[in-house]
This record gives structure tokens, C-alpha cells and sequence, in this order.
């Protein structure tokens, strides 16, 4: 049995092993890392690597043929490193071809997600984030991502003109040898364009809905799993109530997971980042303290919304705005049937206006005339509904 030197197959492991991880040996594009997966209980190996690890673990030696590969690899690198070197002094060296190239981190977590079958996880367990991914998925997805990207070209950015595209070619990384470098972060010029919407809390809500259980404004703790999932719903959300998206500035949250450690993208919505438990504690108190009014029929005082307070006070709601005439408060509600008739005329009977789908159109009616309001009821600034008062 052949023997090698420490210092040669040290050359090819990792300067820190990560304890927690499995200790197996991987190729990583010839310069060697460790396996990204967990190990099985009780185990330094994962269920993947149990069964066999062709190149070694990261606190041993490295097998003889093997060492021969990963010798040609650095090699091989060595020389392509020295021809580069060799351009003529102030020429532009031509590009390489075979690292043009397309990424967005989103699309290498989709590329990812649909990996995580039953059957891998059976055997390598839940996929929880890129990292769980190994160096030959890793290497697939971004394949399957920079074809994706080539071929859908409303993606890329076009530097110079008006295109919409957001994804910059040559970004990010190019083989699994750079998976854990600061480009994997990439996602986008400006951040990538991929939740339009998003608040804090109701991003919190959807962790927890997904089995997240961290603490409030520590939500950067979640694996990447949980938070394109709770972005994505939060989202879809939001697009739902047009007075709360009108008040967001569309694509300022989080668009990727690496986004969560940038409080500027975590607390997008927020005034004053830092400072929100005192704010909303702040508001609560005024809603609590300076919002009530009492019904003039009962006389029970009744909490009401400080959104819509201005309107309802009585020097407000009883002003006479310029250009309105007097109205005959009784006179119209007598005629209310007459109205209802013709609006049932109108659109076509009361079988038509029982049909589930007429509220739908109906909106899209009222959306067209009156743009952000047919679909306010239940948004932020929308919950200012007065009902009548019963004791």
C-alpha cells in the first residue's frame, strides 16, 4: 500500500471541518471540501456517504488514485492560471467562454426544491437549504439554472437599454468550488424582483404557519426552506388588498434568503427599524386612549379605528362639502327598491346577480372606474367600516 505524505493530501481538505457536517471528502471542482449534508445518529457520516466515500474523510488521508485526480486537477488549474498570465501588456484578455454564465439565487433554491423527493429524503434526509444540496446536485442545478435563465431572456438585464430583465450575466457562482463564497448570495440587480410585497408581521405569521418557532425579529434563524415559503405566501397575501399594497413599496422586503441578514430588507415596512415594539406600543396606546366615540342613539361609547376617526367626528362628518346639494335623507331611501330594480335590469336579472361569479365581475367593474377600491375590504385602511350600533 502506497503511503501519502500528510502534506500533499492536506493541500486538497479544508482549512476548518465543520463539526457538525459529514466528515466525508468531496471533489469540489478538484480542490476538495467537505460534505454539506448531516450525518446519520451517532455517525460522523451522512446515509449517502456511509455506503461509500471514494475520496476520503477531511481528517484523513486521501486514497492514492484519488490523490493522482485531484494532483492532475491542480495541475491542470496551475497551467490555465499561467496562460492567462501571458496577455500582452494593456490588451483586453478575451473572454472566457466557458465561464459566461447565468445565476439568481432563487432560482437555484427552485432548482433545489425539486430535489427534495421522498426518496432523498429517505435516504439523506429533509433538504432544508442550498447547503443540504451535494457538490453533484449542486453542480446540476446550476446548469439547469443558467439554462433557464439563457433561454428566458425577459431575465436578463441589458445594460444600456429599457429591458426589464434584473438578472446580470457573469454574477454569482460559477462550479461548486465557489458554492460557499459571498457571489452565492447573488439574486438580481438591485436584489433580484421576485415578492412585490411584503410586511414584517405578516411575513412572521407565515413562518410560523410553515413550523418556524424563533423569536419575534430574530426571523433571520429560519432555514431557507421556511423563508421562500413564507415570502411567497406573504406575498400573494398582500396582492390581495389594494389599499395596503398601494402604501408598500413594491420589491423593498427580502426577495432571497440571504436577504434576512439585511435589516434594511427586514424591516422594509417598518418607519424607524429598531424601534418598532415601541411604536406599536405607542400606537396601541393611542388607539386605546384617544379613539372612542359615542352613538348618538344608544349612547354607548364604541372604540373606533384611528384610520377612520377624522371622518367620523362630528364637525367632519357633518360638513357640507363645496359643489353638494342638500339630501333628502328619507326621500332616498324610499326609492331604495327603484334603484335595486334597475340595478338588477342592469345587469340582467336576479339570477345573474345570484351567480357566484357576479361579485367577481362586479369588482372588476368598480376596480376599472374607481382604481384601489373595489377590493379594499379587509385591508389596512380598509377596516374603517362603520356599522350601525345595537345595545
Amino acid at each position: 500500500m502506497k503511503v501519502v505524505e500528510e502534506v500533499v493530501w492536506k493541500r486538497f481538505t479544508p482549512a476548518a471541518v465543520v463539526e457538525e457536517k459529514c466528515r466525508a471528502r468531496m471533489w469540489s471542482g478538484g480542490r476538495g471540501g467537505q460534505c454539506s449534508r448531516l450525518p446519520l445518529p451517532g455517525r460522523s457520516l451522512c446515509a449517502m456517504h456511509a455506503k461509500s466515500a471514494p475520496h476520503g474523510l477531511v481528517t484523513g488521508a486521501i486514497p492514492y488514485d484519488k490523490l493522482q485526480e485531484f494532483l492532475k486537477a491542480e495541475e491542470a488549474a496551475r497551467k490555465r492560471a499561467a496562460k492567462g498570465e501571458g496577455v500582452r501588456a494593456g490588451a483586453k484578455p478575451r473572454a472566457d467562454r466557458r465561464k459566461r454564465h447565468w445565476y439568481a439565487r432563487y432560482l437555484l433554491w427552485a432548482e433545489a426544491e425539486k430535489l427534495d423527493t421522498e426518496e432523498r429524503q429517505a435516504e439523506c434526509g429533509p433538504m432544508h437549504s442550498i447547503d443540504d444540496l451535494g457538490d453533484d446536485e449542486f453542480t446540476g442545478c446550476l446548469e439547469r439554472v443558467n439554462e433557464y435563465i439563457r433561454l428566458n431572456r425577459p431575465l436578463q438585464h441589458q445594460a444600456g437599454t429599457t429591458s426589464i430583465g434584473f438578472i446580470e450575466r457573469d454574477q454569482g457562482p460559477r462550479t461548486v468550488a465557489e458554492r460557499h463564497e459571498k457571489s452565492a448570495a447573488y439574486n438580481g440587480r438591485n436584489g433580484g424582483r421576485v415578492f412585490k410585497m411584503y410586511t414584517r408581521p405578516a411575513f412572521e405569521r407565515h413562518l410560523w404557519k410553515v413550523g418556524w418557532q424563533g423569536k419575534r425579529k430574530a426571523v433571520e434563524t429560519c432555514t431557507e426552506k421556511q423563508c421562500m415559503q413564507a415570502l411567497r405566501a406573504t406575498s400573494a397575501e398582500l396582492q390581495m388588498f389594494p389599499l395596503e399594497r398601494n402604501r408598500l413599496k413594491p420589491y423593498a422586503g427580502p426577495q432571497c434568503f440571504p436577504h434576512l441578514q439585511d435589516p434594511a430588507r427586514r424591516f422594509a415596512d417598518d418607519e424607524e427599524p429598531g424601534t418598532t415594539v415601541e411604536a406599536a406600543a405607542d400606537a396601541a396606546r393611542k388607539q386605546l386612549t384617544e379613539c372612542w366615540l359615542q352613538c348618538d342613539k344608544c349612547k354607548k361609547w364604541r372604540v373606533v379605528e384611528r384610520a377612520s376617526l377624522p371622518a367620523l367626528k362630528p364637525e367632519e362628518y357633518s360638513k357640507r362639502r363645496e359643489g353638494c346639494v342638500e339630501v333628502d335623507w328619507g326621500k332616498w331611501l324610499g326609492e331604495a327598491q327603484g334603484r335595486y330594480d334597475a340595478f338588477l335590469q342592469r345587469h340582467g336579472g336576479q339570477d345573474a346577480v345570484l351567480d357566484p361569479e357576479f361579485a367577481e365581475k362586479l369588482a372588476d367593474e368598480v376596480e376599472a372606474e374607481h382604481p384601489g377600491n373595489a377590493r379594499g375590504v379587509g385591508a389596512r385602511g380598509g377596516r374603517g367600516v362603520v356599522r350601525q350600533c345595537h345595545k
